[in-house]
């Protein structure tokens, strides 16, 4: 999806913080700005122009605390109550705000939906965002080496050969041959992997 233009004020120091990168918005106009941005009648996205955290999201001051603009952008444009704060992590608790668009400084309504935090991992895991499976920094295996054991005619007993070929324990290739899946590291990985 492209983006709307919108004007970004200039950075007035080149320093930024642990949490936030880029220029804020004028002292106390944050939300005035966001209610105007939310009214524009577009399918593509609406960047937030000004403060955004490290991950990309918008901030934004609001109710004493430094907010995502996309949560806020929702709940104004759904009539919606802006959702409670957990105070520890200063993120919504049992809500989620996710994006049809993937982009996080997006406040675009139309790209904004409601859901729970299991809604938000399906999503991510739907749009090949997420590290399961081969794409995990502890995974072993890949995907094709998985569908190789799987389909590998193995005698009795030579559980172990194949193990050290891999460089996987003979349970490991026990657990994919039943499906069951494999533990690396404590995680589940290759739970969801299709037999072929």
């Amino acid at each position: 999806m492209s983006k709307v233009p919108l004007p970004i004020l200039e950075q007035t120091s080149s320093e930024t913080t642990h949490k936030y990168k880029s220029a804020g918005c004028p002292h106390g106009q944050g939300l005035e700005i966001l209610k105007k941005l939310i009214t524009i009648k577009t399918d593509e996205c609406i960047l937030w122009p000004y403060a955004r955290r490290v991950s990309g999201y918008g901030a934004i001051a609001y109710g004493g605390y430094v907010r995502t603009t996309h949560i806020i952008a929702w709940a104004l444009a759904n009539n919606q109550p802006v959702p409670p704060i957990h105070h520890r992590w200063n993120m919504a608790s049992d809500l989620n705000i996710c994006h049809t668009c993937d982009t996080p400084a997006c406040i675009n309504p139309r790209h904004l939906f409601r859901g729970t935090p299991k809604d938000n991992a399906v999503d991510k895991m739907r749009k090949g965002r997420s590290l399961a499976g081969e794409r995990h920094p502890s995974a072993k295996l890949t995907n094709i080496e998985i569908a190789e054991i799987r389909n590998l005619d193995i005698p009795k007993g030579t559980l172990r050969t194949v193990a050290k070929r891999f460089n996987v324990s003979a349970a490991t290739i026990c657990r994919i041959r039943t499906a069951v899946g494999v533990y690396v590291k404590q995680k589940r990985v290759w739970k969801n992997r299709a037999i072929s």
